[in-house]
């Protein structure tokens, strides 16, 4: 396994966000991690990414122990990451934004751009590189913060509701961006509250509710899983 979390639990005070979790990703894996709101989809995600250190349990990247690690680390050991709201340099272009996670590996600048150009395209916002990117709306802020994290050349991307308040057409249009990405060669772990997403995506997911793990198998099996069927909606969902 490429990324290996091992009985992870996340205390703030005497609420466990994250309880004994444990989660596998593959180099050619994409895994959805869903349940309802505050079932600790988040923390786990902070939890990996190096911005929560673990209460308890172990995180380990590619053989490296990195349970401790700062999340500059694990950026260089190839761990991407977005977050639910997109935060672009607004008085920066498009270009310039992605140049910025590039010289995580990039010698000058030349190659840090043309590592970011080849990533805006891929995007699909190679027509706007020189745009603000306070300019871009909803869709071309998710999709820049999509190749501001490419660009620090993950193996792992972890993405954080990337999809969230798009449009049908605009979800459709994200699911092939992200499948162009997993082709590219990036293991993907993709938290998302849109099961057409999931089902569209993911070789394996894995169901939390109340900081646990309550499921996990192909997205056919778990949702007709009685305990995530009450998960979401509740006993009345049961027969």
């Amino acid at each position: 396994m490429l990324l290996q979390a091992r009985s992870l639990s996340k205390l703030f005070g005497g609420l466990a966000a994250v309880s004994d979790v444990s989660i596998d990703v593959g180099p050619h894996d994409i895994v959805g991690l869903i349940g309802p709101n505050g079932a600790g989809k988040s923390t786990l995600f902070n939890c990996l990414a190096g911005d929560y250190r673990p209460t308890k349990g172990s995180i380990v990247f590619d053989g490296v122990d990195i349970t401790r690690a700062e999340p500059e680390r694990r950026a260089r050991l190839g761990i991407g990451r977005t977050y639910q709201i997109p935060l672009a340099f607004g008085r920066m272009s498009v270009v310039d934004n992605v140049i910025v996670g590039a010289y995580l590996r990039a010698r000058t600048r030349a190659s840090a751009r043309a590592k970011a150009q080849e990533i805006i395209d891929l995007v699909g916002l190679g027509d706007r590189s020189e745009v603000l990117g306070a300019t871009l709306g909803t869709l071309g802020r998710k999709r820049l913060e999509i190749a501001r994290a490419l660009a620090t050349g993950p193996r792992v991307l972890l993405l954080d509701e990337t999809l969230a308040g798009l449009t049908p057409v605009e979800t459709r249009e994200a699911i092939d961006l992200i499948r162009r990405v997993h082709a590219s060669g990036v293991a993907i772990v993709i938290v998302e509250h849109v099961m057409e997403v999931i089902m569209a995506l993911a070789q394996r997911v894995v169901v939390m509710d109340e900081g646990k793990v309550i499921a996990s198998g192909s997205a056919v099996d778990v949702v007709r899983d009685p305990r995530v069927k009450e998960a979401y909606l509740g006993r009345r969902a049961q027969p």
